[in-house]
């Protein structure tokens, strides 16, 4: 657990934490600038949760997760992104994010929890196993960039 004076907490993101969640997604390998998290955290689903693990001032970490509804699978929750700050890892704080995921399913009815991680994160892989997450399938991602 986490050692330093100040235990971990877990709140809900604020607009003022977007320069924080900003170099968190970088860590995470996707960059982006504290203007455009602004944006994209105004633009969310009301419904949908952003976590973020603090130790005292400092946001060490964020977790968003989502009601997902589909015609193919039971509605569930997914984490749309989780990351725990580099020199903050291996001290229970993705534990927290991880298991606010799963309340949030409980408290709204849901019995899954969903998640994709990229191939090439093995120690995630690791840690999500370590919690009891089980791999169902891999699969390939697409995007065309359209012309707006």
């Amino acid at each position: 657990m986490v050692t330093s004076e100040a235990p971990p907490y877990l709140r809900r993101a604020v607009l003022g934490d977007a320069s924080a969640l900003a170099s968190l997604a970088g860590e995470l390998g996707y960059p982006t600038d504290p203007a455009e998290m602004t944006r994209r955290l105004e633009a969310l689903p009301p419904d949908d949760d952003v976590w973020v693990a603090t130790v005292g001032d400092e946001v060490v970490g964020w977790g968003h997760c989502s009601v997902r509804l589909s015609l193919v699978v039971e509605p569930s929750i997914e984490i749309l992104g989780i990351v725990v700050g580099e020199r903050w890892r291996g001290r229970g704080i993705g534990r927290m994010l991880m298991e606010r995921a799963e309340r949030s399913a409980i408290q709204r009815g849901l019995s899954a929890v969903r998640l994709r991680s990229g191939s090439h994160r093995e120690e995630a892989h690791g840690f999500y196993r370590a919690l009891g997450y089980r791999e169902i399938k891999q699969q390939r991602v697409f995007v065309r960039e359209l012309e707006t």
